[in-house]
């Protein structure tokens, strides 16, 4: 975001001016007509103008005196010799290594001009419009969530005010772009104020989104383990308490029953139980493939690279023993959660246990921050080991070009066994009749993947992936007749 942020000054036509260049164009010598300049970077000439001015006058582009003489008829100055600094070009190039989503921002820059985005309802796409998906897309993370970031630091980076930008986010979300999937929070006792978390909607047409069924059942999406023993104490303690025994139920938590309830208490609020669980989903999916791919050939990837789509496929990915990333992985986790949260640097909640308190030292609702960030990072962290073991079968059959992108609630996938192989599980379960022609998938996740035939839906059962794509071979990929999402 540096590039952006130096624009001082700069409208929105001159920053998407630069940013469709850079994109575009490259560092190349540019030469010609102006009038073909304007219309290879989709902007009007009048914009295109006052971009070169401003571009010029703070070192973004350098401009030459064309050799070329103006053809007879032609205005003096039609024509132009212009270029990328070095500087700026840098500052591209770090841009854009710190994107996640590589082909999406090309995509915007060079097929979504202002005016001409292909959206889910037809629309008028201002340059507005155009950066701000930009600063979304460049602040979401591998899943396409946006955690923690505040209005006013996309103010400085974009030259809008902070008004702008929340009408441009709710005209992006209109048109099926952008969505909020947790609305802001003005306060908390726990948090202070809680940022909205947005999610980014990939568009480029060389992806393609599918379902994946998982079977297991030992996992906890939504609500996360943390979140649905809290509801569910407050729930059952509120009832307790409204009787004439007036006791509280006993939970396994280290915390006095009395103080559990406490905790539970503040997660009354639908707004905050809608941020935690989306923050921890956002980290879940993020992580999920980097868990499985932490070893290459039993060689480690570079720390905080992070691969784009675009990139090919250069080795086989393995599960990693958990004494190897577990610890690290635990760290991260913990830091990322904390920063979306507004936690800031929390201390171990196992410090804290040995700290003695007082009235100027440790807080209880401190106490009660360590305690979440503590529990739901190990809530996380088992969640991410899990899914990576479910997608390895995927991995392994199919590659690992894929994003799991979010998880549908309340849409089960069933799988239609054929015949044979129905009636082999049902000689196999003589208490089962109906249930040996249907496999059960109850968590179903959607997961970005290359626009090829061989990626169609599935379930994975048992180390095995169930699909009805008969077009694609391997020994771990079982064909069925029907895959169905109720």
């Amino acid at each position: 975001m540096k590039l952006l942020r130096s624009m001082t000054g700069a409208s929105q036509e001159t920053r998407l001016v630069f940013l469709t260049w850079a994109c575009v164009l490259g560092n190349n010598f540019q030469h010609g007509k102006k009038d073909d300049l304007a219309a290879a970077l989709q902007v009007s000439k009048r914009h295109l103008n006052v971009a070169l001015e401003y571009l010029v006058r703070e070192g973004y582009l350098w401009k030459i005196k064309s050799s070329v003489k103006p053809m007879m008829g032609e205005k003096r100055g039609g024509r132009f010799d212009y270029g990328i600094t070095s500087k700026a070009w840098g500052m591209w190039l770090e841009l854009l290594s710190g994107c996640c989503w590589k082909e999406e921002l090309r995509l915007i820059l060079r097929r979504y001009a202002v005016g001409k985005v292909k959206a889910e309802k037809p629309t008028h796409f201002t340059a507005k419009m155009h950066l701000v998906w930009i600063a979304l897309m460049l602040s979401s993370n591998k899943a396409g969530y946006v955690l923690a970031i505040e209005n006013s630091f996309f103010s400085e980076v974009l030259g809008m005010t902070e008004a702008q930008i929340r009408r441009t986010v709710r005209a992006l979300v209109r048109v099926g772009v952008v969505s909020i999937v947790a609305a802001k929070l003005a306060r908390t006792t726990l948090f202070g104020s809680m940022l909205p978390v947005y999610k980014i909607h990939p568009q480029s047409s060389q992806w393609k989104i599918i379902r994946v069924g998982i079977t297991r059942n030992d996992m906890e999406f939504d609500p996360i383990r943390l979140l649905r023993h809290l509801i569910s104490y407050e729930q059952v303690a509120t009832v307790s308490m409204r009787s004439k025994k007036g006791k509280l139920p006993i939970q396994s938590s280290c915390f006095l029953d009395d103080q559990y309830f406490r905790l539970s208490k503040k997660f009354r609020s639908m707004k905050l139980k809608a941020i935690v669980q989306q923050a921890c989903l956002a980290i879940v999916f993020s992580h999920a493939l980097n868990n499985l791919a932490a070893r290459l050939s039993g060689a480690s990837r570079p720390h905080g690279r992070q691969n784009s789509l675009s990139e090919p496929h250069q080795a086989t990915l393995t599960v990693v023993n958990q004494p190897a990333n577990y610890q690290d992985l635990c760290c991260r986790v913990s830091f990322e959660l904390s920063n979306s949260l507004s936690c800031g640097d929390v201390v171990s909640f196992e410090k804290m246990e040995r700290e003695e308190r007082g009235p100027n030292k440790i807080t209880e609702n401190e106490i009660f921050r360590a305690f979440i960030i503590n529990e739901l990072t190990n809530d996380i962290v088992n969640l991410i080991q899990i899914l990576s073991k479910e997608l390895k079968v995927f991995v392994d059959s199919l590659g690992d070009k894929l994003r799991v992108l979010s998880y549908q609630k309340h849409q089960p996938m069933v799988v239609i066994l054929p015949v044979q192989e129905a009636s082999l599980k049902q000689s196999q379960d003589t208490d089962s009749s109906e249930e040996a022609y249907k496999l059960l998938a109850p968590y179903v996740l959607e997961v970005l993947v290359p626009n090829e035939e061989k990626y169609s839906d599935c379930l994975i059962y048992a180390g095995e992936l169930y699909m009805a794509n008969s077009r694609v071979k391997h020994p771990k990929i079982r064909q069925v007749d029907k895959l169905v999402c109720l």
